[in-house]
């Protein structure tokens, strides 16, 4: 993390740490559980009975190399199948790009997460823009992931969407911390009062971890940011 000397002997500390640690991943990845959902939405399963049944040999060998992703051969077998078939894009774009990101490959999982995210621009501008963040920060484009991010939160309206508006200032603040810029206290306060007032429970729950909550993580960069 950043260059501060912690004492190690302060377990509440070092918890508040590993917490940043473990949900790295949710952060990174959050903008794939949007697209999840809304790709719901768009997604028909064919009724012609042999369409239907050539669906299901693609969706099959998906889930193969989802099960077995380093194998070129599966990798190369689900490509060529799911791309016979355009309409299955609204349902895995966003499933092999989190596939990708999870096993760090930014490069593969961009041509897909930019498919995903546009077809979400038209209906859904807010979400798009919050999963274009995500995806500038899975490939270490920071400034661009932070300008973009401070954009949506001029858009975003924090009654309508108050987790997307929350996560979004969490995406801000770790964004400023890891550019080293002092906007982060700033905006931890901001993200503060805002939970204290209209607390997103389902983003506080899956950014906790048992003892360890989201606002121990806060006061702890409060306090690391004033060193």
């Amino acid at each position: 993390m950043d260059n501060i000397e912690i004492d190690t002997s302060d377990t509440h500390l070092l918890k508040a740490i590993e917490f940043l640690h473990k949900n790295r991943l949710i952060i990174l990845m959050s903008f794939s559980a949007v697209l999840l959902l809304l790709s719901i939405l768009y997604f028909k399963t064919p009724s012609d009975e042999i369409q239907r049944t050539r669906f299901l040999n693609a969706q099959t060998t998906y889930a193969n190399w989802e099960g077995d992703p380093l194998n070129p051969l599966k990798e190369e077998k689900m490509l060529l199948s799911l791309g016979k078939f355009p309409e299955l894009s609204t349902k895995y774009d966003y499933l092999i790009a989190q596939k990708y990101l999870i096993l760090n490959e930014p490069t593969k999982a961009r041509k897909f997460a930019k498919k995903a995210i546009a077809r979400l621009e038209k209906n859904s501008p807010e979400f798009a823009k919050f999963s274009l963040s995500s995806l500038h920060i899975s490939e270490s484009s920071l400034t661009e992931a932070l300008s973009c991010a401070i954009d949506l939160k001029k858009e975003i309206n924090p009654t309508l969407t108050p987790t997307l508006f929350a996560l979004n200032l969490l995406h801000i603040a770790d964004l400023q911390r890891r550019l080293g810029l002092r906007d982060e206290q700033e905006t931890i306060l901001e993200l503060e009062n805002y939970l204290a007032g209209s607390s997103p429970i389902i983003f506080q729950k899956a950014l906790s971890d048992n003892d360890i909550t989201l606002i121990d993580y806060l006061n702890y960069r409060k306090q690391a940011s004033t060193l």
